[in-house]
């Protein structure tokens, strides 16, 4: 549900960490600022979830069977809970780019919300099969269509 959020977030991360590097020998600062989520234009629910409806109702009919209605259901509302837990205090994020402009030396990476930073630096650490369970858990708790119709096909044999 959130693949594409979640690399394209990192390779903002890997590009801006490689500029850094090759920006170094100009004397040159490459900073990134790391916001969870906020409530802001982009995390609104109904907008968000207007859009997601909009595009599976463009999407091929061999794929929404595969998936089911009941499954494409299930993940709006956990979009929907995800997004109604935005932060609303967006000033956060703007103390963090004052920070990055107007400290003399700065950090390379702010992390607005210590909380945020702390999550991730313990979920940096654990091994990928603990992460994979806490992160299941943003996923519906029921299984797309044909990933039932495989199970029953593997318990048949």
């Amino acid at each position: 549900m959130y693949s594409a959020y979640s690399m394209s977030k990192r390779a903002v991360v890997a590009f801006s960490d490689a500029l850094r590097q090759e920006m170094h020998k100009f004397d040159m600062t490459v900073i990134t600022i790391e916001p969870s989520l906020y409530r802001t234009h982009i995390a609104m629910a109904d907008p968000y979830i207007d859009a997601n409806k909009k595009s599976w109702s463009k999407t091929p009919t061999d794929i929404r069977e595969d998936y089911g209605e009941e499954y494409f259901d299930a993940a709006l509302t956990k979009i929907r809970a995800s997004l109604e837990k935005a932060r609303p205090q967006v000033d956060e994020v703007i103390h963090q780019m004052e920070l990055a402009v107007c400290t003399r030396n700065p950090r390379h990476r702010y992390v607005p919300n210590g909380m945020t930073y702390l999550r991730t630096e313990i979920l940096r650490h654990l091994p990928t099969t603990w992460t994979d369970k806490v992160f299941s858990g943003m996923s519906p708790s029921i299984k797309p269509r044909l990933a039932v119709r495989q199970e029953s096909v593997k318990a048949s044999k």
